[in-house]
């Protein structure tokens, strides 16, 4: 399973229920884009999977134990590349370690 076929069942069947088009306009992407994602099209940004797991108020452990090993082997090798970060997505990062640390 892709990073996008865990989000599209956390999206459809997790405890926030929400369309697409919910989602993308949360997200702040595109329609198409939250689509492309879900259908293994293309491959989320870390950015956006943190704004994704906010929204769905999941852990990122928890999407990751979804996805098949190889495949978040790849997800987690293209971020190995050093990446310019906004400010507001390590807020966002530190929020979510800090609520793992606490369960």
């Amino acid at each position: 399973m892709t990073i996008g076929s865990a989000i599209r069942i956390a999206r459809k069947h997790g405890t926030h229920k929400m369309s697409e088009m919910e989602l993308a306009e949360k997200v702040g992407v595109s329609f198409k884009t939250v689509l492309n994602w879900e259908c293994g099209n293309t491959i989320p940004r870390f950015d956006y999977v943190v704004r994704v797991l906010n929204i769905l108020h999941l852990s990122f452990d928890s999407l990751m134990s979804l996805i098949s090993d190889d495949y978040a082997q790849q997800y987690r090798a293209q971020f190995e590349k050093p990446v310019e970060v906004k400010e507001d997505v390590w807020e966002s990062v530190a929020s979510l370690i800090s609520q793992s640390s606490r369960v």
